[in-house]
């Protein structure tokens, strides 16, 4: 199935470092695998954590990005956002807002399906919904996935890493 959608520009340059391309080149179908079976189980589990609904899924993780958008610069937090701000009330007060257009505009998601997502959402608990349609993240986010999801996503992903990395760019990868 081939979309027409244009793709935002923050998902076209993707940069993992150096990348020796002869060694991709050599190994890019175990390569392929690897990445498969890592997203494979990042997919499940978020399969699970949304009761099957990946769309929800989709459109929190928009509404969470865009309203963080104030405290980082790329990969780098602002000065003084250090992890242990996030305690506080302070930096849950003062996130960026967004409505369900401008998700739909950056994921393609019709705004309808956005709005009864957000709802969804809202009765999780996890968003909160202004009068004029504003719709941020609550802390019960953080709390719910930044321990063991978060975590558990992040281990798999450095040892999923660590076995592409073994190679794409070690000459004698393909003896392992």
């Amino acid at each position: 199935m081939t979309s027409n959608r244009k793709i935002p520009a923050r998902h076209r340059r993707i940069s993992l470092g150096p990348l020796n391309c002869k060694e991709y080149e050599k190994h890019k179908n175990k390569i392929a695998v690897i990445m498969g079976n890592f997203m494979l189980r990042h997919l499940n589990r978020l399969y699970q954590e949304f009761d099957g609904d990946m769309v929800q899924a989709i459109v929190l993780g928009e509404i969470g990005h865009h309203n963080i958008t104030n405290y980082f610069s790329g990969d780098e937090a602002q000065p003084g956002m250090d992890d242990s701000l996030w305690d506080t009330p302070i930096p849950w007060q003062n996130l960026r807002p967004c409505n369900a257009f401008s998700i739909s505009e950056a994921t393609g998601i019709p705004r309808e399906t956005v709005r009864r997502k957000i709802a969804v959402l809202a009765r999780k608990g996890w968003v909160k919904r202004s009068p004029k349609g504003e719709v941020v993240i609550t802390s019960a986010v953080q709390k719910y996935f930044i321990g063991g999801f978060n975590l558990q996503t992040c281990e798999d992903l450095l040892q999923t890493a660590e076995r592409i990395r073994r190679f794409a760019n070690s000459d004698d990868a393909h003896s392992k």
